[in-house]
């Protein structure tokens, strides 16, 4: 593929040589490079410039193939430049073609236009930067690319992304009236946080030495188990400023919700506690780096409900305090399959039925008393408690002698006490499940 973003490095249509730029700290990093070894690399930028497209449409749903022909020119465009320029810093020139800044501004521009978060494009990035990875470390041992080299290229690929993502977030912002004006990348060990945390939360397969030269830059050796905590700011200023002065974590302020990456401390929750200062959030069960991905989901979902309900009531909830809970509600499609089995049942019930057969039916579930103590729990004459379980064996038949049949009914009225508390009175039963194990809030 010839790139359509300007002239290549050599032949006789090659624009006069310009000094590195320096308003960007990352090609001045490619210009460090030795030139020798630019002029290995240099027959590689028009396959990576398919390559990444190839990788990015495969990857990327918003840039699928069949994604609009604006939006498709402008990506094209995005990948030559942010590649060309990176060669041509390395030879200690830049050609005359387009800003690659306005270019991405654009990109970020458009992706707002498109009713979108930023999220797709920054995707794009990290997945163009670990395929120009990929390709430059497997080429080095015959290109004869020292260790010292392979290192300062990750060094400047992951700083470049970050400044790509940068300007990009600028020009989704400043489609938004709300400019920053804050474009330029920060010094090398920021710009490598910001990086490592992206690719932790993305879930995409990483180079381990990619990971490991990244972590390496960001001063924040990976540990073997994470976790990572869904944050809701305290208002709309806030901006996690003391939580990012701790060294100790990492923190992901783009995405709608926040979220900060910690080592597991194990069993002792109070540096988690001290360090979110009466902030609400969520904590994901401790996982592998490479789980973090969904242990954030888990963790996000279960502050959504805290935002929704009010539940759990502590101000910072555990995931592995709440499993039933979100094994009941973190698919909402499947929930409301589950829910099914009684809305049928009880369809031909008027509302006040349809609680009073819910509310008995959810006791006698959970209850391993007689029927007396069951009745009296309920707050009901034990022959009306009777009376209820005939009346439920009439809408329920075999059903109820049925342990499978059972268990189905039982999480059901739990996902409907979950989903409307107001269904049911609340009582020991379905208060364990709410709340977590006595002594885990904080």
């Amino acid at each position: 593929m010839h790139s359509s973003v300007g002239p290549t490095l050599t032949g006789a249509d090659e624009a006069p040589a310009k000094p590195v730029g320096t308003g960007s700290s990352a090609l001045r990093l490619w210009a460090t490079i030795p030139v020798e070894l630019a002029e290995k690399l240099r027959p590689l930028t028009d396959l990576l410039v398919q390559e990444v497209q190839d990788e990015i449409q495969r990857a990327v749903d918003a840039y699928s193939r069949t994604m609009d022909d604006r939006i498709r020119k402008t990506l094209t465009k995005a990948i030559e430049t942010a590649i060309h320029e990176c060669f041509d810093a390395m030879n200690r020139r830049l050609v005359d073609r387009p800003d690659w800044q306005a270019i991405f501004r654009r990109a970020g521009e458009l992706e707002f236009m498109e009713g979108r978060t930023t999220e797709p494009l920054q995707a794009a990035v990290r997945i163009g930067a670990r395929v120009v990875w990929q390709h430059i470390s497997a080429e080095a041992p015959s290109i004869g690319i020292p260790t010292e080299s392979l290192f300062v290229i990750a060094e400047a690929i992951f700083a470049w992304v970050d400044e790509l993502s940068t300007v990009a977030i600028a020009g989704h912002h400043e489609a938004q009236a709300r400019v920053r004006g804050e474009c330029g990348a920060p010094d090398v060990p920021e710009a490598a946080r910001r990086q490592l945390v992206r690719m932790i939360l993305s879930g995409e397969p990483a180079d381990q030495e990619w990971i490991r030269a990244l972590a390496s830059a960001a001063r924040w050796p990976v540990p073997n188990r994470l976790l990572v905590i869904a944050v809701e700011r305290l208002g709309e200023r806030d901006d996690l400023r003391d939580v990012l002065s701790r060294r100790e974590a990492l923190v992901d302020l783009e995405s709608a919700t926040p979220c900060v990456l910690l080592s597991d401390p194990g069993p002792d929750r109070r540096s988690v506690r001290d360090l979110l200062r009466g902030r609400r959030a969520a904590v994901g069960p401790a996982v592998s780096p490479a789980e973090v991905n969904r242990s954030l989901l888990l963790a996000r979902r279960l502050l959504g409900l805290m935002q929704l309900q009010g539940r759990p009531a502590a101000r910072i909830a555990w995931c592995q305090d709440h499993l039933p809970m979100l094994l009941l509600l973190v698919d909402p499609f499947l929930t409301a399959q589950l829910r099914e089995h009684t809305d049928a049942a009880f369809a031909e019930l008027t509302p006040k039925q349809r609680h009073r057969m819910a509310t008995t039916l959810l006791a006698w579930l959970q209850s391993r008393g007689t029927h007396t103590e069951i009745a009296a729990g309920l707050d009901v004459h034990p022959q009306t408690f009777r009376y209820r379980i005939h009346q439920l064996q009439e809408l329920l038949g075999e059903r109820l002698d049925d342990p499978d049949a059972r268990l189905t009914l039982e999480l059901a009225l739990r996902a409907d006490l979950l989903l409307d508390p107001a269904t049911h009175p609340a009582d020991a039963g379905t208060q364990s499940l709410t709340t977590g194990s006595p002594g885990r809030s904080e």
